[in-house]
């Protein structure tokens, strides 16, 4: 899974570990109503993709930079639309 995510913002935000724990996040951009989302506790992650749910370890690295490792992924078979969708998360 590769995510990847572009904005511009007025103001600098700085997060941390401690930042994101406890927090979940849903996107509301893309794929409405599909309720993707990605949550993080401690040093973990997980989330739904909207078809599929994800899992795994991240790290901070030079303030904003976010590093996900030990990934794994359910692979759910289902409807050809939702998981093209899938696959541009």
């Amino acid at each position: 899974m590769f995510i990847s995510s572009c904005a511009t913002t007025s103001q600098s935000i700085n997060v941390s570990t401690s930042t994101l724990n406890g927090k979940t996040f849903q996107l509301t951009n893309m794929f409405e109503g599909r309720g993707i989302t990605i949550s993080f506790y401690n040093e973990e992650f997980y989330g739904y993709s909207g078809f599929n749910t994800y899992l795994g370890k991240y790290e901070m690295r030079r303030g904003n930079m976010i590093i996900f490792t030990d990934m794994v992924v359910t692979k759910m078979g289902g409807a050809s639309e939702a998981v093209e969708e899938e696959k541009n998360i």
